[in-house]
């Protein structure tokens, strides 16, 4: 009898420790660019944004060998430019380079 019982225990233990780990891997959407993909890409792409960069990540490795993108290039870094002066001084851009010769 005790081991009749044992089985679905284990079951529902590790059914729940699964749960609790998948909803603590929950992270914050991602901006993506998916200008010029074809539509069934797009909105998988998107689909899987809202589930935040890893999801993204994972998407793209599988299908890398048919769609052939890279995280790179899809995932936007909303990282500001830095420019380095020769003289050691730092200014941050915002647009072109063009626009630090007007300055």
């Amino acid at each position: 009898m005790k081991a009749n019982l044992r089985q679905p225990l284990v079951l529902i233990a590790s059914l729940a420790f699964t749960m609790v780990a998948a909803a603590q891997e929950r992270e914050a959407p991602v901006k993506v660019n998916v200008d010029g993909l074809p539509s069934h890409v797009r909105v998988r792409i998107l689909e899987k944004a809202q589930h935040g960069q890893t999801a993204v990540i994972r998407y793209l490795q599988r299908t890398q060998g048919v769609h052939q993108l890279r995280a790179e290039s899809v995932i936007r870094e909303e990282i500001p430019a830095v420019v380095v002066f020769p003289g050691g001084g730092e200014a941050a851009t915002h647009g072109h380079a063009g626009d630090l010769a007007s300055r």
